[in-house]
């Protein structure tokens, strides 16, 4: 299993405001999709106690079993749990009022200091009927291109760079919890960068090790301190399913093969690790290497994530440089 320190470590220093700060350590988190809200409190639960794990971010979903919103879920358990880092990936700014984000991200920040994390993202794939249900009928072209308005909101808001008189709870924080960009390409990657704010990119979206690296390189050489981040950090999303079980990796191959006919063309996902519990830790390792990120964070694909988590811990922990 994995060494303890690695945890506190890292809370201590995102406690500084230093993130990025030139650690060789990789560390690695969860990123959950596939899970009611319930099993996620069983999941974080997991998490918790297998202490490689450095957070556990929750995706915004508006389909059938899944998690609609994760920020009020992540302040919830944030409070029945006591060290990993717990977070939104991501929050869709197109469906949320940026200040009321703001009220409730430092809410949960208030009562859960230094443990909260706020991903954001554009929008999450909705149907048309659903999009006018959020949205409350608003006009979708005027809704998705005030996105970076939206986002400019919540980052003068949280770091307190802004002139909102009555912002909840000023003068009793300094600052809201850190605020990562998710994004796909280069120019959300330089945004992330010239606003001072962490930057998270994906293999499970289409993302390549090029491209990903070039995404990565771009946002460090645009990357401008905040009062959020001091220094630039990255975190990269892949995905799959890891077992030492045969029968359970395949059938979570054949699970993911049958989401790829559906989808055609949407994800093209060409980097996705469906391996044992060793190998699969050397081939997470590997591709963190190769686009030199600070952290990867695994999603599994399956409904059953449980024995998928407890086989990246083991293989985390036996695969750990010296």
């Amino acid at each position: 299993m994995c060494h303890g320190e690695l945890g506190s470590s890292l809370e201590n220093e995102m406690g500084r405001g230093r993130y990025g700060s030139g650690r060789h350590t990789m560390y690695l988190s969860v990123l959950n999709f596939y899970s009611d809200p319930e099993e996620v409190f069983n999941l974080a639960g997991l998490l918790e106690g297998l202490d490689c794990f450095q957070r556990f971010w929750i995706g915004e979903h508006h389909s059938f079993g899944q998690v609609p919103d994760p920020l009020s879920l992540a302040l919830l358990i944030a409070s029945v749990t006591k060290r990993i880092r717990i977070g939104t990936g991501a929050v869709s700014l197109t469906f949320r009022n940026p200040y009321l984000v703001a009220e409730t991200a430092l809410m949960a920040e208030l009562f859960s200091p230094g443990r909260i994390d706020l991903g954001v993202t554009r929008a999450s794939s909705v149907n048309d009927e659903m999009f006018e249900l959020l949205t409350d009928g608003a006009n979708h072209n005027r809704v998705t291109d005030d996105y970076d308005r939206r986002l400019r909101v919540l980052r003068n808001a949280l770091a307190r760079d802004t002139d909102f008189k009555d912002l909840f709870l000023r003068g009793v924080l300094r600052r809201g919890p850190p605020l990562y960009l998710m994004g796909m390409s280069l120019d959300r990657a330089k945004q992330a960068g010239q606003m001072g704010l962490g930057f998270v990119t994906s293999f499970h979206h289409g993302g390549t090790v090029d491209s990903i690296r070039e995404m990565l390189a771009a946002y460090h050489a645009s990357f401008l301190p905040s009062a959020i981040f001091e220094n630039p950090y990255t975190i990269v999303v892949a995905s799959g399913y890891i077992s030492d079980d045969p029968t359970r990796l395949q059938s979570a191959r054949d699970s993911e093969d049958k989401i790829k006919q559906r989808a055609a063309g949407i994800y093209l996902r060409h980097e996705m690790i469906f391996d044992a519990a060793n190998p699969a830790a050397m081939r997470l390792r590997s591709m963190g290497a190769a686009v030199r990120t600070d952290e990867m964070m695994f999603l599994c694909t399956s409904e059953d994530c449980d024995p998928c988590y407890r086989a990246l811990a083991e293989g985390w922990g036996s695969t750990e440089p010296a």
